[in-house]
């Protein structure tokens, strides 16, 4: 997990930047899981499902900037708050996610994960130690794609397209839903299982 958050810190593609995350993320998860305790495989189930919104919304977002604007390289592609101020917000809410923020789905499957860890200092230390680059790739694709000046060989382009907003749009309901209310998360699926 540490050598994956490493490496993701040190890429320009943004879809391997995304899945050198999910290595991270998925394997916070599967150790969750295997906690030989019930909180540890809701906990872990939970951080897995989380993680499918989550990385379904950021190689959905990858591939409309590379259908744009054609290219995936973090140094080649900026300025998408003035050029695509929708989809640089809903785009910003699904990496904040990924961070762990407050209020998504995100937080909640870290937080959780983090309880079955308890009085594990092993553990807590690995994991401890996993968040801060995980922090890192999230701010550096946050600011790379969002914040930064217009490139210039950007071609004029439409924000989003109706159909790709409301997929960009249910992907955020869905995180910030289970991420205020993990509880109905837990009352259908572990009540499926």
């Amino acid at each position: 997990m540490i050598f994956a958050a490493m490496i993701a810190t040190r890429q320009i593609d943004i879809k391997k930047i995304i899945a050198y995350s999910s290595i991270v993320h998925m394997n916070l998860g599967t150790i969750a899981l295997f906690m030989e305790s019930s909180e540890g495989w809701k906990y872990g189930l939970f951080s897995m499902f989380s993680h499918g919104l989550v990385s379904a919304g950021l190689f959905f977002g990858v591939g409309m900037i590379y259908q744009r604007i054609g290219t995936r390289n973090i140094m080649l592609v900026g300025g998408l708050a003035q050029t695509m101020p929708i989809f640089s917000i809903l785009y910003g809410i699904i990496v904040l996610a990924n961070m762990g923020m407050p209020f998504t789905c995100g937080f909640i499957a870290e937080w959780l994960v983090y309880l079955v860890f308890n009085g594990k200092v092993t553990l807590l230390i690995l994991a401890a130690s996993v968040s801060f680059p995980a922090c890192v790739f999230c701010l550096r694709l946050l600011v790379g794609l969002i914040f930064t000046q217009i490139k210039v060989f950007h071609k004029p382009f439409v924000d989003l397209a109706f159909s790709y907003a409301v997929v960009l749009f249910y992907l955020v309901l869905l995180i910030v839903l289970f991420g205020v209310l993990p509880d109905s998360f837990f009352t259908v699926v572990m009540g499926l299982i």
